[in-house]
Formats: structure tokens, sequence, C-alpha cells
């Protein structure tokens, strides 16, 4: 980037387009223009695009706009009176150009301009004797390393820039063009230190120069001291001699200096006067205003209005990749799921993704927030074994028993968030039905002690509510509907909450730690019974490759038990090893795997209490 925050690549394009001028039949050697930027390097371009094309009509015009802009830069003066000449207008060639001269133009080149074209005057009105050229001045060292300071820019040699340059203010330090040339390329060499210093010497000299001011305050934020870049800055808007080109592209590197600095109140204000400027904002495509508002509301907590920045920006094309991330996670908070869910699946699909594509965690990540925020509807269906203290799904809770040993039940639920309240940035209300089978009911001699088959069919109605987005806390409250004989009616409370890291499918690694923590306590006040379970896991998880690359296995050692007021020995706890096995399917280009078949196996070494907390523990669900 230059100091005034356009791409230093479109400025060596300008470069390459007046060095064409080479091939001029009224030009030789034609030096290289000093730097120009906003609506002035626009109109550059097109000058310099138009007598290219011959087009010199558009070429005066522009070249004109340009040199009252910048009467600083020589590029286009030389450009006005090469394009006058290629119109035919001798005379109006050769009076602005000795204007120029007069003014304190001592360009070389210009020069040389001048005379051709009074020679050409000449000849064409016939004198035997074109008038003598003035004699040509020799050449000017100190130009000369400036010229070539910029060739070696345009090649990318930064470094051999800053020293021609810096032998440039040697020979002429009072020319401040050689001055901020310096200083420019020790940016462009990443040295800001040197580029501050520099800068420091220079406005010693000349105090309060805007430009200098600028230079300074962009060294000064690359190295991190973005107090004093914003105060640059802010001192470089008041130079008396400030253009509208400077002010926009000031007041938007400002903005850029606030927000690193933490002060969106500064940046938002600057912004503010930027979009108010009276020149039109089509002429200057390389703001993006709207983006920046964005941010700056979002970092003042007013998110609906950052979103209706970013979300301006993105029609009008200016918004890239990570500005579509941080629009869809603003509408994610404020619960606009469609618009977040459009907001991400652009920001996937596009096209500076695939030049400079993100690694495979961060797009799974990102389609695992589709995934979240398009479902509406799911199922369960699951088998258990164990006595007591095996994790469950967070949602899918078995059918209380009455008697210990060891229990299979057999089970399916389906669930549905209703529109509005039942996704809200990570806040869920799910409605569900789900019915209960007991298989088989055992003590650990293997007789069996409890009802077992279609008489134990268990059904419940209820709703279940996630209030908090950060903490994985469900609260529930259901409807036992007896099925049969040996079913009960009752209500069912309960309160479930987990913990845990690395649970979910993972792309870049192919190994990582995992552990989980859960614990609940569910309640049947007409019984009456209470009980409580929990289980922790810590264990490796590991992905297979192609073409198994979306299982994982996790051997992993646990510890488990509960408390069950209806026995008569209350509390069981025990811990062991165990092994889990996951497979995730029903993925797409824009979604994560949206469903799993899990298997966990397990045994137990009773700790303490009651010997239901021994033995095998065993687990088989499907997530749809």
């Amino acid at each position: 980037m230059t100091p005034l925050g356009f791409p230093l690549p479109r400025l060596l394009v300008l470069i390459f387009i007046n060095a064409w001028l080479v091939a001029s039949p009224l030009a030789a050697d034609v030096t290289l223009p000093l730097p120009l930027s906003g609506p002035a390097y626009l109109l550059a371009e097109q000058a310099f695009t138009a007598y290219d094309q011959g087009d010199y009509a558009t070429a005066i015009t522009r070249s004109r706009e340009v040199v009252r802009q910048r009467p600083d830069v020589i590029a286009p003066k030389r450009l006005l009176v090469l394009s006058l000449a290629g119109a035919g207008e001798l005379d109006a060639a050769a009076e602005t150009a000795s204007g120029f001269i007069a003014e304190g133009d001592t360009d070389a080149e210009l020069i040389a301009m001048r005379d051709r074209i009074q020679d050409q005057i000449t000849a064409q009105a016939g004198a035997t004797s074109p008038t003598p050229a003035a004699p040509r001045p020799k050449p000017d060292p100190a130009f000369q390393a400036a010229d070539r300071a910029y060739r070696a820019s345009a090649k990318g040699q930064h470094i051999q820039a800053a020293e021609l340059a810096r032998q440039a203010v040697k020979l002429a330090p009072g020319r401040i063009a050689y001055r901020r040339l310096l200083i420019s390329a020790l940016i462009a060499s990443d040295q800001p230190q040197a580029a501050a210093e520099e800068a420091s010497l220079a406005l010693e000299r000349w105090p309060g120069d805007g430009e200098l001011l600028a230079f300074r305050a962009d060294a000064r934020q690359r190295q991190g001291d973005t107090a004093q870049a914003l105060a640059d800055y802010a001192a470089a808007l008041n130079s008396p001699e400030l253009t509208d080109s400077q002010a926009r592209d000031w007041r938007l590197a400002l903005a850029d200096a606030a927000m690193a600095a933490h002060e969106p109140e500064t940046a938002l204000v600057a912004l503010t006067e930027l979009a108010n400027l009276t020149t039109p904002r089509q002429e200057s495509p390389a703001y993006d205003l709207d983006s920046r508002r964005g941010y700056a509301l979002l970092a003042l907590n007013c998110p609906e209005e950052a979103l209706a920045a970013l979300t301006q920006a993105l029609a009008a094309q200016k918004l890239d990749r990570d500005g579509m991330l941080n629009a869809a996670y603003i509408a994610k908070r404020l619960a606009l799921n469609t618009q977040a869910i459009d907001l991400f699946k652009a920001a996937l699909a596009d096209p500076v993704t695939e030049s400079a594509p993100w690694d495979a965690q961060r797009r799974f990540e990102i389609r695992r927030e589709v995934a979240e925020l398009s479902r509406t509807w799911g199922a369960y269906a699951s088998l258990s074994y164990g006595g007591v203290g095996l994790m469950p799904n967070a949602a899918l809770q078995p059918a209380a028993t009455s008697s210990g040993g060891k229990v299979l039940q057999a089970g399916m639920e389906l669930y549905w968030r209703p529109p509005r309240i039942g996704f809200r940035n990570g806040r869920i209300v799910e409605l569900f039905g789900r019915v209960f089978e007991t298989l088989s009911h055992t003590q650990e001699q293997g007789q069996e002690v409890g009802a077992t088959g279609p008489q134990t069919r268990q059904g419940a109605l209820g709703i279940r509510w996630k209030p908090f987005t950060d903490y994985n806390l469900i609260l529930e409250v259901g409807r036992l509907i007896k099925l049969g004989d040996q079913a009960r009616s009752d209500w069912l409370l309960r309160a479930a909450i987990s913990l845990g890291q690395g649970t979910d499918l993972r792309l870049a690694p192919s190994s990582w730690w995992q552990w989980q923590l859960y614990g609940e306590w569910v309640s049947y006040p007409e019984t009456p019974q209470n009980l409580t379970n929990f289980e922790g896991r810590l264990g490796r998880s590991f992905r297979l490759t192609n073409p198994l690359d979306r299982l994982v296995v996790t051997p992993f050692l646990a510890v488990g038990g509960g408390y069950d007021d209806a026995l008569e020995t209350p509390e069981a706890l025990g811990a062991g090893p165990g092994v889990n096995l996951r497979v995730w399917f029903r993925e797409d280009a824009d979604h994560a795997p949206r469903s799993y078949l899990d298997a966990n196996l397990q045994y137990r070494f009773k700790l303490a209490g009651d010997d239901r907390a021994e033995g095998v523990f065993a687990s088989l669900m499907l997530a749809w």
C-alpha cells in the first residue's frame, strides 16, 4: 500500500504506462512520474490511455485536471504538452511548456519538448533556418538518481530504490519531492522506523507539510505506534493546502489507524466526514466506507447498524470474504438465520476463497455454522446398556427404571425447532416426542429382574430449552405417556449440562485430544423419584484416512456414576477404559456433516456404592 492507502501495484501500472512515451516522436527517455493517488491517479491513468489510443482531446482534458490537482507532479505536465502537440496545437503546446518552465519547472525533458516543438513551428512556417534552440542543460545528478529510484521501484527493487532516493536527497537536500520519494521507498522496503526518522527530519525543514505528516503516520502505524499515527493524520488533515483527494485519503487512513488503536468512535467520525465530502465517491473505487463503518459500529456494539453497513458494502461488491464472515456472524447474533446462511455461503463461494483458499478446517467450521443454522428438525435412535452414569446425547434421555441392575433400552425421538424461536444464536427451543422400550433388565448374576418388552413401552412429549449461547445447559419439561402396562404416567423435569472439547469432526489434524463432562438431574414428581447421572471422559481421537476419513476412533478413560433415591443403595461410582467410534455423514459443499452413527463400549470397575457401577457399558446411537 502507498502511504495514502492506495495499492502500490496500481501506481506501478501508471509508471509503466508513462514509460510508453519513450516511443513518442516528441519525447526521448521520459522521466517517470512522482506518486499519484486517489482521483488524480485515476485521471492520469485515463489520460495516458487516451493518449496511447490517439484520443488527444480526452488526454488534454484529463491531464489538465491532473495538473490542477497535483502541480508538483511533472509527468502530467509533459503529457499535457505532448497531447496538445499530438492534436496539432503546436503553439498552445509550446506556450504551455514555456509557462510551466517560467513557473519554476526546470525539468530537462520538458525544456527539450518545448525546444523541439518550437523547431517544428519554425519548420512549418517555412523559415529558412530554424530558431536556434536554447542550449540544453546538463543532466542533473539528483534528478537522474531520483529517476533511477523510480525505475527500481517499478521492478520491485525497493531497497535499491531507497538507496538511490537517498542519493538524490543528498545531492539536492532542498527538493521536498526527493524527500517524499525516499520516505515512500523506505516504507515500501519495509523500513518503517527509518521512514519515520526521515519524515521527522524533513518536517524540521518543512513543518506542517501534510504529505510528510501522512508519510510519517503510515510509518508509525506500521511500527504499531497507533496513537502517534492518529496524531499525525489529524495534523495532516489540518494542512492549509489540503486537497479534496488528500482529505479523502488521509481520513480513510485515519479511520484505519483509529480502528487499529481500538478507537472506533474516532474512526466513525472520520468515516462520516469522508462520506460527506462533495467529490463523488465513484471516483474512488478503492474506498470501502460501508465495510469500515460496519466494523466501527460493531466495535461500538451496534450490531444492527453494523450489519446494514456491511450489507451495503456487499451489494456494492466491495465486501471481501472476511467481511462477509463478519456480516454472517452479526446476522447470526441477531437471529437473522436466513441472512446469516446466505452470507456464510457467499463467503464460501467467494472467488478469493478459490484463489487463496482457507484450510480444510476453516471451511469446515463455516460449513458447520450453515448446517446448524439451517436445521429445523432432527431425530435420534438409540440402544443403551448399563447401570448408571452412561453419557447420553444431551437431548435424548433414556427412560428411568425403579430398580437396579443392567438395563438394555431402545429409544427413538423426533424433535422440531419452531420458526423464529427455534435457534437464536445458540439459544435453542425444541419440541420433542419420544418412545422407549426395555429389551433386557438383569442383575449381575444374569437373572431377569424387571419387566421387558412392549409392556415397558414409555412415551413422552415435551419441550426443552437451551437458554444460553455459550453454555450447554438444557432445561426440559415433559409429560410421560403410558403406552405399556409397566410404563408410567408422570411429569418429567430435567436439567442437563455438558462441556468438552474435541467432540466435533476435525479435518486439519489427524488426531487430537478429546474430553467431555456430562451431568444431569431428573425428577418424576408424581412417582416420586429423583436421580442424577454423571460421566467424565478423557481420550485421544484418531481420524482415519480415505476412504474412511469421516470415521473417528477415540480410546478413552471414563469415570461415571449416579444417585437414584428409589433404590436401596442409591449411589454408584465406577471408572474404566473405553472406546468410541463415530462416523459422520450427510454433508455437501455448504453443509458440514449433519448426521452421525456413534458406538460406545467401555468397562468400569466399581469404586463405591452399588454393583450397578461395575461391568460392561455400551451404547449405539444414530443422530439424524
